[in-house]
């Protein structure tokens, strides 16, 4: 048995156990968030048995085949005012001009 499938197999556990004894009580057993129980229970809804089986998130070592490494696809140069912070593109302005002064 391999761990995914350990991890399977206690999460069925979990849900079955939590028909006979309650979820809060089940939860508390196996030591888990009532929050991440139901998640759980809609993907088994959803999913059947293998949407229990866990979800690999990250990358095997060595990252995305098809992604070349930064150095080849240049320097990050951002967008004037696309990002937080950016300073506007003030030459686009219309210019607005000034009211004469009022001499006394």
């Amino acid at each position: 048995m391999t761990l995914d499938e350990s991890i399977q197999g206690m999460r069925l556990q979990v849900i079955r156990r939590a028909m006979q004894i309650g979820v809060s009580a089940a939860c508390a057993e196996a030591g888990i968030f009532r929050t991440l129980f139901y998640r759980w229970q809609h993907r088994l809804s959803r999913h059947g048995v293998d949407g229990l089986h866990p979800r690999r998130l990250r990358l095997a070592p060595g990252g995305h085949p098809a992604r070349e490494p930064r150095a080849a696809r240049g320097p990050f140069r951002p967008v004037a005012g696309r990002c937080r912070g950016a300073a506007p593109d003030l030459s686009l302005a219309p210019r607005v001009s000034t009211p004469p002064s009022v001499s006394d």
